[in-house]
């Protein structure tokens, strides 16, 4: 029993020499866990604000990139009514090309017409011409139906360009 007796004496020995130790030692220490929790609040307002730059940072994306898609729907709106309008401009454009066509043969008929018939009036001028020849009445209601065919011709010509 005597070893277990002298041990407790030696434990409180210990700790009455330990005490003012520990009192230096509590005193440091709570000057570290002070310092400790000052670095600590420091560092969590400097991450608070970084939190708010980011979060500010975030929202500015967030109002360019709405900016953005209202842009590229305006875009997008503009290319579709430019395809429209082209689309329009092809519709518009056969439909005048149709009606060019329809336009030019009959032209075109009327002007080989025109020229066959001039040929043809040409022809009978030339007839009328060897047919004066041939007597003095004769020549005289020859003379006659030139002046009306001269008239006709040129009514015909004066037609023809106006129209």
């Amino acid at each position: 029993m005597g070893l277990f007796s002298r041990k407790k004496n030696e434990e409180a020995a210990v700790e009455v020499t330990k005490t003012p130790e520990k009192k230096v030692d509590i005193k440091s220490r709570m000057k570290a866990i002070k310092e400790v929790g000052r670095f600590s609040i420091e560092q969590k307002n400097k991450l608070q604000q970084e939190e708010a730059n980011t979060i500010q940072g975030i929202e500015t994306i967030r109002e360019s990139f709405a900016v953005v898609e209202d842009k590229y729907g305006a875009i997008s709106e503009s290319v579709a009514n430019f395809q429209n309008e082209f689309k329009q401009l092809r519709k518009l454009h056969r439909l005048l090309m149709k009606s060019l066509k329809s336009w030019f043969r009959p032209l075109t008929i009327l002007i080989t017409e025109w020229k066959t018939l001039t040929e043809a009036l040409v022809r009978f001028q030339i007839l009328l011409q060897r047919l004066k020849r041939f007597s003095k009445p004769f020549r005289q209601v020859l003379m006659k139906s030139e002046k009306r065919l001269n008239r006709l011709v040129a009514s015909q010509s004066r037609q023809t360009f106006l129209h």
